[in-house]
């Protein structure tokens, strides 16, 4: 096989199983290129309650770098102000993270654990 439809087949997966396990869970979804990073919090109609990325200067105008851990940690604190800001108590609702095409290790590992340890239930 090549390289393109495994890639392929490893999205369609992952689109399958985020969609299966949603039931009344907030998802958050992640976004990565080389340069930034990106979370987005969605209800289950679809509906985008809030989203934060590292592309924005409001909170990441002092670094230099904005795609490594340091970055990942900041903008998990940020994200999990965020959802708190638009009234979601974050101790009863549910959460759970869709990393999309991206492997869970490295950046994306990291941007799990520390939404965990700022209070989110994934």
């Amino acid at each position: 096989m090549n390289k393109k439809s495994d890639i392929r087949k490893n999205r369609n997966r992952v689109n399958i199983k985020a969609k299966a396990g949603r039931g009344d869970k907030i998802r958050i979804a992640y976004q990565k290129s080389n340069r930034y990073i990106g979370l987005q919090a969605i209800d289950r109609d679809g509906k985008t309650l809030t989203s934060v990325n590292t592309l924005n200067n409001r909170y990441f105008a002092d670094m230099k770098r904005r795609c490594n851990t340091q970055s990942t940690e900041q903008l998990s604190t940020i994200m999990v102000g965020l959802i708190k800001d638009i009234g979601i108590d974050i101790q009863t609702a549910q959460f759970f993270f869709d990393r999309g095409k991206f492997r869970y290790h490295g950046i994306v590992k990291k941007s799990v654990e520390n939404l965990r340890n700022n209070g989110l239930r994934i």
